[in-house]
């Protein structure tokens, strides 16, 4: 349907489920450590799938004509909820790029390598979030009839609000795309190039697999988006290739062996995140700053 337009990078159904939990283990587990981008990263798709649900705490999730105001402020969320998303992956990625340039410059290099506020990278998505909620409340109290109840959710029908918001999920995963092509190519070509040689600065093969995986989702996300936002598509079928993305993003760049080491165990013993992070760097020579 036309107003799930902006709704590209998430799906309530799949992202609630995996993101409180590998948050969850990041934040009560000393040895599994993340970068700050990364935690908001987590909340802001937390946050984005819990705007799919604010029907269902009130009781009017079956209801096809819910409460004008709940109505109109879950359409105003649902409108944000993929902005916010994305762009905090955006922030993500960034990060590590600059972890990856700063990490496999050369001795001729410049000395001082890439830099950025990380406080700016946190809060960017949080402002447009803000920016686009006001702008779908602003037409929702407009049109308060064009404020309808859709398959899933509530939405605003004059399509200005869902313009925008796949407008600029487009762009910051076109950016993140793009990105993610460097750093692919990058690590690949050193990866080629040294992995034969136990060098420090050979990146894992598990590592190209896991960001690759996240550029040809992302790619898949930016075509949704060109597609949802110029044609009406009035079924479920979107609503399931949406649900995939969020399964993407948490497959590729939400687990890492550190966080799967304390959800098992070996011989009757929790293994330690830290002793994994050890053999790694002893076995392949190599260790990238801990973003993804």
């Amino acid at each position: 349907m036309r107003e799930n337009a902006s709704n590209i990078p998430c799906s309530p159904t799949a992202a609630r489920v995996p993101f409180p939990q590998i948050g969850l283990h990041s934040s009560l587990f000393s040895a599994v450590h993340r970068q700050s981008t990364w935690i908001n990263f987590c909340v802001a798709w937390i946050v984005s799938a819990l705007s799919y649900l604010l029907l269902l705490p009130f009781g009017e999730v079956n209801d096809l004509e819910p409460n004008p105001a709940l109505c109109m402020t879950q359409a105003a969320l649902v409108y944000g909820a993929p902005v916010v998303a994305s762009y905090a992956t955006l922030s993500l990625i960034v990060q590590l790029f600059i972890n990856v340039y700063n990490h496999l410059r050369e001795p001729g290099d410049p000395p001082k390598g890439l830099t950025i506020k990380i406080f700016w990278l946190l809060v960017c998505p949080w402002i447009l979030y803000a920016i686009i909620i006001v702008d779908a409340l602003e037409q929702g109290l407009l049109h308060m009839d064009k404020v309808q109840r859709g398959l899933a959710f509530c939405y605003v029908s004059t399509n200005v609000p869902g313009r925008i918001s796949a407008g600029l999920t487009a762009l910051a995963l076109l950016v993140t795309v793009s990105l993610e092509v460097v750093v692919v190519v990058v690590l690949y070509r050193r990866w080629r190039l040294y992995r034969s040689l136990p060098v420090t600065k050979v990146p894992p093969l598990e590592m190209l697999v896991r960001v690759a995986a996240f550029t040809v989702f992302a790619f898949v996300a930016i075509c949704l988006a060109g597609l949802l936002v110029t044609i009406r598509v009035d079924s479920y079928v979107d609503q399931l290739i949406l649900a995939v993305m969020p399964v993407a993003a948490f497959l590729s760049l939400g687990i890492n062996k550190d966080i799967l080491s304390v959800w098992t165990q070996r011989k009757g013993q929790m293994i330690d995140p830290r002793k994994i992070a050890e053999e790694e760097d002893q076995g392949r020579g190599y260790h990238l700053p801990a973003t993804a």
